[in-house]
């Protein structure tokens, strides 16, 4: 089972049920230390929902620049637009991305529009890497494959936001509201 949540930045950060378990923010915005905080309030809320009881703040390790739970064995990837902030859990490896319908995206190898792009974000954010590894992601009408190995994907309308998800094993997908 894969698990979506779908929040808002403004209304996350209003929350502070985590306080104690939020790790020390060090950016220089405001808007990304909220955006941060957002994201482990929404990534603590989805653990609450597993039934994980949390008695310290998250402790992350990274493979490139994927956050992995330390003590957890759950995987997850959070993206975020503007206001609306999206987290995939799940006990495989997920890559998620979340964008506005309007947003422009300059033409890069095959990407057309914004649905795609989103796909193929979720799909860099899936191996851990950046942008720079587009070449070894190949969308097709069904499945991706990402350096010639098929993975699956879903992509979803809220609002005026597409969102997609790229994941390995095929899965049931629940996206849940907050």
């Amino acid at each position: 089972m894969i698990k979506i949540y779908l929040g808002r930045i403004s209304e996350l950060i209003k929350n502070n049920k985590y306080d104690s378990f939020l790790n020390p923010i060090l950016e220089i915005s405001e808007k990304r230390v909220n955006e941060k905080k957002a994201g482990e309030i929404l990534l603590l809320t989805a653990l609450e929902e597993e039934k994980i009881v949390i008695d310290e703040p998250l402790e992350y390790i990274y493979h490139g620049t994927k956050p992995y739970l330390k003590k957890y064995n759950y995987y997850y990837n959070l993206s975020h637009t503007q206001d609306f902030l999206v987290l995939a859990i799940s006990n495989q490896e997920v890559g998620i991305d979340i964008e506005k319908q309007k947003r422009m995206v300059k033409k890069i190898k095959e990407i057309n529009n914004i649905q795609e792009w989103t796909i193929a974000e979720a799909a860099v954010k899936f191996l851990g890497s950046g942008i720079k590894d587009l070449k070894k992601i190949k969308l097709d009408k069904d499945c991706l494959y990402i350096e010639g190995e098929k993975h699956h994907y879903q992509t979803y309308k809220q609002e005026d936001c597409f969102i997609s998800i790229v994941y390995k094993t095929a899965s049931e997908i629940q996206i849940i509201i907050l």
